[in-house]
């Protein structure tokens, strides 16, 4: 296809600039698109003419967005209500407590309710602390501060009932793993998060 083919096609002037041949390719394209119901082949002739009309010019950059500077940690806490304290209490009672079924059921399965149980008590803390405009890095710093501190107190809870928990550690850690996955399923940690 040469110049005047292209033109004709995209309906300017054969010595039209790049950006005029940008706009009536982008009104065709509108058009003649097959996801609106356009012809393929037809669409692809579009193409090599705004392709031949533009062969030679400077691309346009696309400007980067700047992004939003991320609000701290603790302008996005708030204290829980009474209702929301006494849940948060009750999680980390019941975490705390949960080691001692590692003396009737296998090591294994014990530091997986204790895990599971942990990440739970987490979870809850950061849902009753952060507020909704928080982002994900914010969720998940805020879950991890959470989790860490309860999960040593189960340790030591645990190695105080001579459950030897500390033989399956990884075991104790795949909740945590799942709930930081749920809170980020790929999103990127400063995209703020819809609940």
């Amino acid at each position: 296809m040469d110049r005047t083919a292209a033109s004709a096609l995209l309906g300017i002037a054969r010595d039209a600039d790049a950006e005029q041949v940008r706009s009536a390719w982008r009104v065709w394209a509108r058009v003649a698109h097959p996801d609106v119901g356009g012809d393929p082949a037809h669409f692809r002739e579009l193409v090599q003419a705004r392709d031949v009309l533009l062969e030679g010019s400077i691309p346009v950059p696309v400007p980067m967005p700047e992004p939003e500077p991320r609000a701290s940690l603790r302008s996005v806490c708030r204290y829980p209500d009474r209702g929301a304290a006494a849940w948060l209490a009750a999680a980390y009672l019941v975490a705390l407590t949960v080691p001692v079924i590692g003396l009737v059921v296998p090591t294994w399965i014990a530091a997986g309710v204790m895990g599971g149980s942990g990440a739970l008590a987490a979870s809850l803390a950061t849902r009753f602390i952060l507020e909704r405009r928080a982002d994900v890095g914010h969720r998940i710093s805020t879950m991890a501060l959470a989790w860490v501190p309860l999960t040593l107190g189960q340790v030591f809870v645990s190695e105080a009932l001579s459950v030897p928990v500390l033989t399956v550690l990884p075991v104790l850690v795949v909740p945590f793993a799942v709930a930081i996955a749920l809170v980020n399923p790929g999103a990127g940690l400063w995209r703020p998060v819809s609940s």
